[in-house]
Formats: C-alpha cells, sequence, structure tokens
C-alpha cells in the first residue's frame, strides 16, 4: 500500500515523562494506530524535537499543552493541525 503521505505526531512531553502518564501515551498510539488505517505514516515527534526541514508532511496532531510559541512554531511548518487535549482559542489560536 501507497503512503497517503506522513504526519508528524508532536507529544509536548518527553518519551520518559509520556511512559509515566497513560493518557497521554494513550492519545498518541491510538492517534498512530488511526494514521495507518487510513493509509498515513505517523512521524513520532517528542518534547524538544524537531522535524528535518527537508522532510514533507501532510500536517500534525499536537498532543498535549503547548506553549503560544510552540503553537506558532507548529503552524509555521504546516497549517494543517489538529490539536488533542488542549484549549488553543485561549491561546488565540482558531
Amino acid at each position: 500500500n501507497k503512503s497517503k503521505g506522513r504526519i508528524a505526531v508532536t507529544q509536548w512531553y518527553t518519551e520518559n515523562q509520556e511512559l509515566e502518564d497513560l493518557y497521554y501515551l494513550d492519545i498518541r498510539i491510538n492517534a498512530e494506530n488511526a494514521l495507518y488505517r487510513y493509509g498515513y505514516e505517523p512521524i513520532r515527534l517528542f518534547h524538544n524535537e524537531e522535524l528535518n526541514e527537508n522532510e514533507e508532511i501532510a500536517g500534525t496532531i499536537a498532543i498535549g499543552k503547548f506553549s503560544a510559541q510552540q503553537i506558532d512554531k507548529i503552524v509555521a511548518r504546516n497549517p494543517n493541525v489538529v490539536f488533542a487535549d488542549m484549549d488553543t482559542l485561549s491561546c488565540d489560536y482558531h
């Protein structure tokens, strides 16, 4: 099967922090499973990891509580973003 594209799955935790919080671990695992099911390839990123500039992505699933500066950086990389477990309206992102 040919992939429809790559989607960045960005976690606000480090990998070790995520392992201690089953809620966020579960969200990430289910997001990645859904991407596979619909023909996308997830690219897993944890706190402070960045994509290679040359890496093309179709969008991002951002999991957690990001700062306004982090949101700007995520959206600048690709405007197709879904935030999970975050009130983006309070950060002025619509």
